[in-house]
């Protein structure tokens, strides 16, 4: 056999270099991969950390400065003290906000001096509007003439209760009891200026007469709210929400009433589970139904006795007056309970129709007893405590008014 070719090397070699044979006819062996050591953790520490790819940088948007408008009136170039309210600043003089003997919501706030200085870092007044800030700076800057009360006009109404908010919420008590005190004046010479005023006013005046010093204006507002509910002008359920808060039971009594005439002359399943009311009014609505058809069956149950102590009758003797009376007593009533069918539960009018029935009977008694018959009925009316009706009897006296 032929010997095969020996396999040449593919490594050159030099002159004077040989390969061994064995080297020549060996197969090539793989080795095998060994893992290498994992570092300890010392090791691994010493490493230095890879650096992330490096990406492009953005440049981070500026802040936007926000611009404050000035105000035009009160921003005064001589002012001590730098107010801010919305985007309008204010520059006016700290003793108008801190006046003399007065501990104010602005007196923590001067002990720091560098408070207020400058447009960058006003005093931030949250609570406050533009309104009411301007309303006060008005008459913090007006003369001792300028305040008296008969040189504020009625038309300031407005004006006087955005004054009221604001030193009310900062306790300027001086400046609060004026306001309130010109409120009272206004509305007591022209009453006039309420009756036709927003539900807001009426509101508002009656959560201040609670907060802040002063003559009370409850029963002026109250005298102009009630006839525009009993007449169903305003809606009853703000004014039940405010005389729960500011506890007016007078006001809450004549709020159910007329909730009560608003539902119609029956109240039925449909109507009462309709009534955009909140629970804690619904009961009290039932109780003053019942309570209030009750005094209207014992109104007409009887015959009113006059009061005879007296000469009432020009005749003295011989007179059949009170025959006369009751005679027309009960024919008032009957017509009353005949023609009155539509008024329902509301028992003021009943009480009304049947006056009126009675005044057409005076032509055929002496003129004291005309009079006391009118007194009789009216005595009805007035003894209506529409509050307890509804409410209950007062237990203690205080807010009962």
């Amino acid at each position: 056999m032929p010997t095969p070719p020996q396999t040449r090397s593919r490594l050159k070699r030099g002159p004077d270099q040989e390969i061994a044979p064995a080297l020549a006819t060996a197969k090539r062996s793989r080795k095998a991969v060994v893992p290498a050591p994992v570092a300890d953790a010392t090791q691994v520490a010493l490493c230095p950390p890879v650096a992330p790819p490096k990406k492009a940088v953005q440049a981070a948007p500026l802040p936007v400065t926000k611009k404050f408008i000035k105000d035009a009136n009160f921003y005064r170039e001589d002012g001590n003290c730098i107010l801010r309210v919305e985007d309008t600043l204010f520059k006016v003089h700290r003793h108008y906000l801190t006046p003399s003997g007065e501990t104010t919501g602005f007196t923590p706030i001067f002990a720091d001096s560098a408070v207020g200085q400058n447009d960058e870092a006003p005093i931030v007044l949250e609570n406050a509007t533009l309104s009411q800030l301007r309303a006060f700076l008005r008459y913090a800057y007006s003369s001792f003439f300028a305040l008296l009360p008969t040189q504020i006009p009625d038309a300031d109404l407005p004006n006087l209760i955005d004054t009221l908010w604001f030193t009310d919420n900062y306790h300027i008590s001086s400046m609060s009891r004026w306001a309130k005190s010109m409120l009272y004046e206004i509305i007591s010479r022209n009453k006039a200026v309420l009756k036709a005023c927003d539900v807001d006013i009426y509101v508002a005046l009656l959560y201040l007469d609670c907060t802040c010093d002063g003559p009370s204006l409850r029963l002026l507002v109250k005298d102009a709210w009630e006839p525009r509910l009993r007449s169903g002008e305003l809606s009853p359920a703000i004014a039940l929400d405010v005389a729960n808060t500011v506890v007016y039971r007078s006001l809450q009594g004549i709020a159910y009433y007329a909730q009560l005439k608003a539902i119609g002359p029956d109240i039925d399943s449909v109507k009462f589970a309709a009534l955009a009311l909140p629970e804690r009014h619904k009961i009290p609505l039932l109780i003053g139904a019942l309570s209030l058809a009750r005094y209207w069956e014992c109104a007409i149950a009887y015959t009113p006795a006059l009061d005879l102590y007296g000469p009432l009758c020009a005749k003295k003797f011989g007179c059949d007056c009170e025959k006369r009376w009751q005679s027309a007593w009960g024919a008032a009533v009957r017509k009353t309970l005949c023609g009155t069918y539509a008024l329902g539960v509301d028992v003021l009018a009943k009480l009304s129709v049947l006056k009126g029935h009675l005044s057409a009977a005076e032509s055929s008694m002496c003129p004291a007893v005309a009079r006391a018959t009118k007194d009789s009925v009216q005595g009805y009316i007035n003894s209506i405590a529409l509050a307890d009706h509804f409410l209950g009897p007062v237990r203690r006296n205080r807010n009962a008014t």
